[in-house]
C-alpha cells in the first residue's frame, strides 16, 4: 500500500503585519525612556484598574508620606537577626550560585525591619544575599575585613521602623509575591543576547544566546513576550523559548525548517518544538536525505489530514491519553498519570504505518501499549472512522 497523501502548502498568506525584532540592534544603538514616557503609558484610559486604585485612595482621603518610605542604614552583621518565622529556609545550593559569580555590584539590597527602641535589623528578605557576604568576609574576601573580624563588617540595608511584627511578615509576602514580576524566560534571552551585541560582552552564554537568536532571525522567527500586544498572532514568533534553550544549534535548525516548510503561516505553537525535537533527536538517517525529507513530508500531511495543526494534535491526544490511561489503570483517578511529552509523535507514527508509511521510523511508536491497550485505540471515533476509510480507499484501489 503507497503512501495516500501528499502534503499540500496552505494558499492562506498573512503578510500584513511584520514583527518588530526588538533585538535587530546596531552597537551602539540603546533604547531609553523617561519615567515621564511610561507615566504616559499608564495614564492611558484603557488602564481602568490602575485608575481605579487611584479613585479608591481619592475617595478615602488617603495621603501617602516619603518619610514612611524605607531608609537605608549601614548596620554591623553581628546586629542583623534572619527571623525564621518569616523567611524561607536556607537554600545553599541558592548560595553556591550566588557566589559562584558573584559580583557587588550586582548584589541586592538587604531588607527588613527595626522595632522602636531597637539596635537590630530583623531581616525579612535577602537573607542569602546577606549570608552570601558573610561567607565572603568570613574567608577573607572582603577588601578592609579581617576574617576573623566577619562579624563586625557593615552593610548596607534597607529598613522600615515598625512596632508592628506582623508587617515584617506582609513585606516578606509583597516582596517575594505581588511587589516582585516574574522574570520572563525571554527577558533573560534578552539581556544576554543585548550584552553581547551592544556591550561587546562575549561571555559563553551570552555568546550562546546570540548564537540561538542569529539561528532564529535567519530564519524569520522571532521570540516574543506572551503579553506583546504589537506582534501578538504574527506568523514566526515565538513565546515558549524556554523550551530551546538547552536544545543545540542544529536541532533548532531543523526545528525552524519545519515550521517554515510545513506551518509558515502560523505562530510557533509549542508542540512543533515537542515533535521536531523527537524527530530529530531519533533520524537514524541524514536529516536532509531524500527518503527523510518524503517521511517528514508524510510526518506532517498527517497532522495536517487528521489534525488540522501541531496545536491541535496536541490537544486531541491529551485528550486521548486520558481515556488511555483510565483502560489501562482503571477508574481510580489517582492513578492516572500526566500526557507524556512523546505522546503526540507516538499518535502520528502510529497512523503513518497504518496507512502505508514504509519509512522506518523512530522507535518511539512502541510506547504506550499497556496491559492490551494501545494509545492510538483511544482517539475520538471521527478520526478512527477517518483512518480507517483512508486504510479501506487504498486497499479497493491496489
Amino acid at each position: 500500500m503507497s503512501f495516500p497523501f501528499e502534503w499540500v502548502p496552505s494558499t492562506t498568506k498573512n503578510t500584513s503585519r511584520k514583527v518588530v525584532n526588538q533585538l535587530e540592534r546596531k552597537a551602539g544603538e540603546f533604547y531609553t525612556a523617561t519615567v515621564a514616557d511610561r507615566l504616559a503609558i499608564v495614564n492611558n484610559k484603557d488602564n481602568t484598574a490602575i485608575h481605579d486604585a487611584i479613585d479608591m485612595h481619592v475617595k478615602k482621603g488617603k495621603k501617602f508620606k516619603l518619610s514612611k518610605a524605607p531608609k537605608f542604614i549601614s548596620i554591623k552583621l553581628k546586629n542583623i537577626l534572619i527571623d525564621e518565622d518569616i523567611q524561607r529556609e536556607l537554600n545553599c545550593l541558592h548560595i553556591s550560585k550566588i557566589l559562584k559569580d558573584f559580583d557587588e555590584r550586582r548584589t541586592m539590597p538587604v531588607t527588613g525591619v527595626i522595632f522602636p527602641g531597637e539596635t537590630i535589623l530583623h531581616c525579612t528578605d535577602g537573607q542569602h544575599t546577606l549570608v552570601s557576604w558573610a561567607k565572603l568576609a568570613q574567608a577573607g574576601l572582603i577588601e578592609g575585613v579581617e576574617a576573623d573580624e566577619w562579624m563586625e563588617m557593615e552593610l548596607q540595608c534597607w529598613y522600615v521602623e515598625t512596632a508592628d511584627r506582623s508587617f515584617a511578615r506582609e513585606q516578606f509576602a509583597f516582596i517575594n509575591g505581588i511587589g516582585k514580576l516574574t522574570i520572563a524566560e525571554y527577558d533573560n534571552h534578552k539581556q544576554r543576547v543585548l550584552s553581547y551585541r551592544l556591550d561587546n560582552n562575549n561571555k559563553v552564554e551570552y555568546a550562546h544566546s546570540d548564537d540561538i537568536q542569529t539561528i532564529m532571525e535567519a530564519r524569520n522567527i522571532y521570540p516574543i513576550l506572551a503579553d506583546d500586544k504589537q506582534n501578538a498572532g504574527i506568523p514566526g514568533t515565538l513565546t515558549h523559548l524556554a523550551a530551546i534553550t538547552t536544545l543545540s544549534p542544529s536541532c533548532q535548525a531543523f526545528i525552524w525548517d519545519c515550521h517554515n516548510a510545513y506551518w509558515p503561516d502560523d505562530v510557533v505553537d509549542a508542540a512543533e518544538i515537542g515533535l521536531y525535537k523527537h524527530l530529530y533527536a531519533k533520524a537514524d538517517v541524514p536529516i536532509d536525505s531524500p527518503e527523510y525529507q518524503t517521511f517528514i513530508k508524510n510526518f506532517n500531511s498527517i497532522i495536517k489530514e487528521f489534525f488540522t495543526d501541531p496545536g491541535q494534535l496536541k490537544n486531541t491526544v491529551q485528550e486521548t491519553w486520558r481515556g488511555y490511561t483510565k483502560a489501562v489503570h482503571g477508574s481510580d483517578d489517582g492513578k492516572l498519570k500526566g500526557c507524556p511529552n512523546n505522546a503526540s509523535i507516538n499518535v502520528v507514527l502510529k497512523i503513518y504505518q497504518k496507512i502505508g508509511g514504509k519509512f522506518s521510523v523512530p522507535n518511539t511508536v512502541l510506547s504506550h501499549t499497556e496491559a492490551g491497550h494501545d494509545l492510538i485505540d483511544y482517539l475520538s471515533p471521527g478520526i478512527k472512522r477517518k483512518i480507517n476509510k483512508v486504510i479501506k480507499d487504498a486497499k479497493d484501489s491496489a
